[in-house]
């Protein structure tokens, strides 16, 4: 949550940061599921797209931050 908190100060778009988090919450929430169920392969899926989209938000952040 502290991501979506700078990341919106920086000025990003707010489709840009609503595609950002709505799929980084529906895919931890997908990974939760499939960890309760002990359905192995979308689990992994789920959690490794989930870092692919809070790595891309950090990225924008330490762009912003040290780009100007």
């Amino acid at each position: 949550m502290t991501t979506a908190l700078v990341l919106t100060m920086m000025g990003v778009s707010a489709t840009v940061a609503a595609a950002l988090f709505y799929s980084y919450a529906a895919l931890r929430i997908a990974h939760s599921v499939c960890y309760v169920r002990g359905i192995q392969p979308l689990r992994t899926i789920s959690f490794v797209l989930a870092l692919i989209i809070q790595v891309v938000v950090l990225r924008i952040i330490g762009y912003g931050a040290f780009a100007g």
